[in-house]
């Protein structure tokens, strides 16, 4: 796996492009981050930072619905 990261991101680094993965700590999830290598700026993540904060919400929500007694 680690090899095939640093596979991609040879090949973009012709492009000034790099590839992030990581997983979020509250979420659990793999996130990709493309990040333009020039600026740091951030080109696109997948899954989406409001995809990240909506599941973080509904994970919230479910725990007060469930976490009271009946």
């Amino acid at each position: 796996m680690q090899q095939s990261l640093e596979d991609i991101n040879k090949v973009l680094t012709g492009f000034s492009i790099s590839v992030q993965f990581q997983i979020d700590p509250d979420y659990k999830e793999l996130i990709v981050k493309v990040v333009d290598q020039d600026t740091g700026k951030l080109i696109r993540q997948i899954p989406t930072e409001d995809v990240v904060k909506m599941s973080k919400a509904m994970d919230n929500l479910k725990g007060l619905l469930f976490s009271q007694s009946v």
